[in-house]
């Protein structure tokens, strides 16, 4: 194997140790695709890890966050935001709502629709969540400077737009 498809490997987190030989990826590792999916995993594993006494899932702390900053909003505005398709959204709010995160009111400019906002049982959540969050962040961000960190981000928020506006324009 070439020097270069070793470091692939390493980039891609490849562990020859759980094979008796190592398998060549091919191009694999230099796909933008290949190398967000492998850093997904990696970071929803630390997520899961992280926030499992709290029984959150990533999209429940995604809404919860939303909602916190945008007490009273529609539901379809999260929705739209977040690109949670409203059968979806509806299942996972009942959800945060049975566990007393969550409630639901009237908007304000729109009766027929409901407004969120967090309870005082979600408030408190939302405060230890924000703590496991830094930690989570730290984790998942510790090999980056700060100023490679930030340019990561916005990078993937480059391509996510570029993504959202070719599908919008189909």
């Amino acid at each position: 194997m070439t020097k270069r498809a070793k470091q692939a490997h390493q980039r891609a987190g490849y562990n020859p140790s759980l094979s008796s030989e190592i398998i060549d990826l091919g191009h694999l590792p230099n796909l933008v695709g290949y190398a967000l999916r492998r850093a997904q995993l990696a970071v929803f594993r630390d997520f899961s890890k992280t926030f499992s006494k709290f029984k959150v899932r990533p999209v429940q702390y995604g809404v919860l966050t939303v909602i916190e900053r945008n007490p009273g909003l529609k539901q379809t505005h999260i929705c739209s935001a977040l690109g949670i398709r409203r059968a979806n959204f509806v299942t996972l709010l009942n959800n945060l709502e049975h566990r007393g995160f969550v409630k639901r009111g009237r908007a304000i400019n729109d009766q027929r629709a409901n407004a969120l906002y967090l309870t005082e049982k979600g408030k408190q959540l939302m405060l230890e969540l924000r703590k496991a969050n830094k930690a989570h962040e730290d984790r998942i961000a510790a090999g980056l400077s700060r100023e490679n960190r930030d340019l990561l981000i916005q990078m993937l928020n480059n391509i996510k737009f570029s993504a959202d506006s070719s599908i919008l324009s189909q």
